[in-house]
């Protein structure tokens, strides 16, 4: 390359400037293989390459890849460490506070969840999602009624927010208060007729106001729509076993035993696509 410069009139490349592109190229290399991998879900070969691209250019890109290797890996601390130095670089930047509480929120560390969440709702009143994440936290502290008062303030704002509605109805329902779930209920049986989370909802709806047989047709329709739903098993087999039927409710949990992830990464897989969108029922 120099010869070429020198021939043509411009400068040869100095050696500290060969040594600069040489890094470039070299970190584009490993950028780009991480990506790769990442996308594959190769995890381990994704973190070898963001950091050993770390250590030519400190990148904040990069750290944003890391910080996602790191969960996907379901290492979560090391996650939040990559997403505070994001936090220090844009401590505005709203979508990078909401992966803390995701990170958060897959530790249990609901009071610092909700202390990120309080942040995000700084900067921003109406964004719902922090307010559904901060009801969460607050559900995860014992907090229920600042949790449900959080979801009806949601809702107020945002009436087809039903995410919102279906933890607030679910909570009620929980907390034996089974007509002041109702509204909810209603509008996302309406709005969702055929989700499996609304459909389970109605059924635990049923079952806690005691109508057995109503619940054990709505238990049949999830099913119907997702034949390996352990949730519609496990509350099939109650409802049976409260109907008398002992060999059904046998029967069904010895079918939630196949059902049963066989490791904790697969629950984080599903708790994090849990939260992965606003609201995924509409």
């Amino acid at each position: 390359m120099g010869f070429f410069k020198t021939l043509f009139g411009g400068k040869p490349e100095t050696e500290e400037q060969q040594k600069k592109n040489d890094e470039g190229r070299q970190f584009d290399v490993l950028k780009y293989d991480g990506v790769k991998a990442m996308r594959l879900h190769i995890t381990d070969h994704a973190t070898r390459c963001f950091q050993a691209a770390l250590k030519i250019h400190d990148d904040l890109e990069i750290h944003d890849y890391l910080s996602q290797v790191f969960m996907m890996a379901n290492q979560m601390p090391e996650a939040l460490g990559e997403i505070e130095i994001l936090k220090r670089a844009e401590p505005e930047n709203t979508g990078i506070i909401m992966r803390s509480v995701q990170v958060r929120y897959m530790m249990e560390d609901y009071e610092g969840m909700a202390g990120e969440c309080k942040a995000i709702l700084q900067l921003k009143e109406d964004e719902a999602l922090a307010s559904l994440m901060l009801a969460r936290a607050q559900l995860g502290l014992n907090n229920t009624g600042e949790a449900l008062q959080t979801l009806t303030d949601v809702i107020k704002r945002e009436p087809d927010f039903a995410d919102a509605r279906l933890l607030k109805a679910g909570t009620l329902i929980k907390e034996h208060r089974p007509e002041e779930a109702e509204e909810d209920t209603a509008w996302l049986m309406e709005a969702a007729p055929d989700n499996e989370d609304v459909l389970l909802l109605k059924v635990r709806l049923e079952h806690e106001k005691g109508n057995l047989e109503q619940a054990l047709e709505y238990c049949n329709k999830v099913i119907d729509v997702n034949p390996f739903s352990a949730d519609a098993f496990n509350e099939r087999a109650e409802l049976r076993k409260s109907m008398g039927d002992e060999e059904g409710a046998r029967q069904d949990l010895e079918y939630v035993k196949t059902l049963t992830p066989e490791n904790d990464n697969q629950d984080i897989a599903r708790k994090m696509q849990e939260e992965s969108s606003l609201n995924p029922l509409m």
